[in-house]
């Protein structure tokens, strides 16, 4: 008898989906069926009803067209039940087993016939597509082969495959259905009619989830709440977190994923980005086909109102924050594909300066860093950074106002605004930070997510630490300007407080230090606001020349 991995070797030598184009899979033990594939609808990404193509397979249309399917268990398994099954107009499909117990395929076949004969024959039928679950791969492969060979002889759409935990069984179960349909198999083969679908319902399974999905040629794969239930020992959280363990390999393999769902919960199932759903009652299928007609019925709206024009003159700006989404449509169609993200906070700066010293810089900074570079947007500026620790209080912490968030939290912020970014088809996304505690952070968070993201990626995050290091604009400063200042021992900075002034003279609190006498800092005058500022405007485009320098290199080196 064949085992599954010598099954495997077996196949590899056939190389049945030449034809494909899916990313290779860089696991070693599925690379052994050189296949690839692409897949036609990533799972949540749409719930439209299918589109109008060739598949004479209900299912491999509609999930080939973006949709989901929603199928409902047999009833009696016997030709009363197969007449009665089709009175309910809403299903996709229907799932009958023979899982366990005799492999009696003759029963399944009076029962689709006289689902046939309940709807006028076999075309009409097609609106019921039968798919059969045959007992577990494991080591009985030979056994499995046959059991799909007289499924597919017996009429059925797709051969389901309970109970599989490696990717080795999931590698043969899918070359089990190529061979016996001479390939003709969705999403392996774009125009294939039958449907592969696998069952991950024990802890092993689970374990091995993003291996499995990675299974070249798969079409579908489920998540057994039943039977995890019993694996897990009624530990509903520990079933829900596999479920979602499952979903999440789905999602990150570009598989469509399944679940069985009830009335309560299949609008969630749904939300979640399930799409192929097997209900428990007639009602839940009455809910799940309201909820897709309603999801598509909002997303036709949302496609009309992406393509509306804008009703009114644009503004002139490059903050994201002030446009509209319409404007930042527009902005992005004519070619404005660089966005930059910049990191400031709030902490103390002395007794004149507001604590969002940063952020006042930045504004000036962004805006001059993207109108120069000409094709950019500034995003909004991450005002809340680490700036010490809470208890006890550290750095800055220990000045009231001084806000501090954890590294970890700052990182997921990058990581969130960026991937938002990237969703948007931003191509290159910018980090820059006015303080030293920010640059770490923009630093792991670019080289993590450009990795995640891979090489072939449209997006890329490009760290700029060049305009946090200011040597040189002080030597600028200094030796052009003619401008040295000296160190009063406070969190501040003539030349900070230069820059800061051309955006908020009142963020340094300019008139109350004049009637106090207190305009100056570290031995320089900020009493001349107009000088103050003309020496606050050369400082930034010093800056954002060299800034600009450095995003341009960044972005052509890449």
């Amino acid at each position: 008898m064949a085992t599954v991995v010598e099954y495997v070797l077996h196949t590899a030598a056939f190389d049945p989906y030449e034809r494909s184009e899916r990313k290779p899979n860089m696991r070693p033990k599925l690379l052994m069926l050189a296949v690839s594939v692409v897949v036609a609808g990533v799972a949540g990404a749409g719930l439209a009803a299918g589109s109008d193509d060739d598949h004479s397979n209900k299912i491999a249309r509609m999930l080939a067209g973006g949709g989901a399917v929603l199928g409902v268990f047999p009833g009696e398994q016997s030709a009363a039940g197969g007449a009665a099954i089709v009175e309910n107009s809403n299903t996709d499909f229907v799932f009958y087993s023979l899982e366990n117990g005799p492999f009696d395929i003759a029963t399944m076949r009076s029962y689709k016939e006289a689902m046939h004969r309940a709807v006028g024959g076999a075309s009409a039928a097609a609106n019921w597509p039968l798919i059969l679950r045959v007992p577990p791969v494991g080591d009985a492969l030979d056994a499995a082969r046959d059991h799909v060979r007289q499924g597919v002889e017996a009429g059925v759409s797709a051969i389901v495959f309970p109970h599989v935990t490696t990717a080795e069984e999931a590698a043969a179960a899918v070359a089990a259905l190529h061979d016996a349909t001479a390939g003709n198999v969705w999403p392996a083969n774009p125009d294939g009619d039958y449907v592969n679908m696998l069952i991950v319902e024990d802890k092993a399974g689970v374990a091995n989830a993003l291996e499995i999905a990675a299974t070249p040629g798969l079409s579908v794969m489920f998540a057994g709440p039943g039977d995890l239930r019993r694996a897990y020992d009624g530990d509903m959280e520990a079933v829900e977190e596999a479920i979602q363990t499952i979903l999440a390999a789905c999602r990150a393999e570009q598989v469509a994923c399944g679940v069985t769902a009830g009335v309560d919960d299949i609008g969630r199932r749904l939300r979640q980005g399930f799409r192929a759903i097997i209900v428990t009652e007639s009602a839940a299928l009455e809910n799940g086909k309201r909820f897709i007609a309603q999801s598509a019925e909002r997303e036709e709206a949302t496609r009309r109102e992406l393509a509306m024009p804008n009703p009114i003159p644009a503004l002139d700006s490059v903050w994201m924050e002030e446009l509209t989404w319409i404007e930042v449509r527009d902005e992005m169609a004519a070619g404005k594909k660089i966005i930059i993200v910049s990191t400031g906070g709030l902490e103390q700066n002395g007794p004149y300066v507001a604590t969002g010293k940063h952020n006042y810089e930045l504004t000036g900074l962004c805006e001059g860093i993207a109108r120069a570079l000409g094709d950019a947007l500034c995003s909004s500026i991450i005002k809340l950074v680490p700036e010490g620790s809470h208890d006890p209080p550290s750095g800055h912490m220990r000045y009231p106002g001084t806000i501090s968030v954890r590294e970890e939290t700052f990182e997921m912020m990058l990581e969130d605004v960026a991937s938002s970014l990237k969703a948007h088809g931003f191509e290159n996304i910018i980090f820059i930070g006015a303080s030293g505690g920010n640059q770490d952070g923009m630093r792991v968070v670019a080289d993590r997510l450009n990795e995640a993201w891979g090489a072939g990626s449209e997006s890329r995050i490009h760290f700029i630490p060049e305009l946090y290091a200011v040597d040189d604009m002080i030597e600028y400063m200094t030796n052009d300007l003619g401008i040295e200042e000296g160190n009063e021992g406070f969190h501040d900075f003539f030349w900070l407080t230069a820059m800061q002034s051309t955006v908020s003279p009142e963020s340094v609190r300019y008139e109350q230090r004049v009637e106090a006498g207190k305009a100056s800092i570290n031995g320089v005058s900020i009493a001349d606001l107009e000088w103050t500022q003309d020496i606050g405007r050369k400082l930034i485009q010093f800056r954002v020349d060299k800034t600009v320098k450095a995003i341009r290199a960044a972005i052509a080196g890449s």
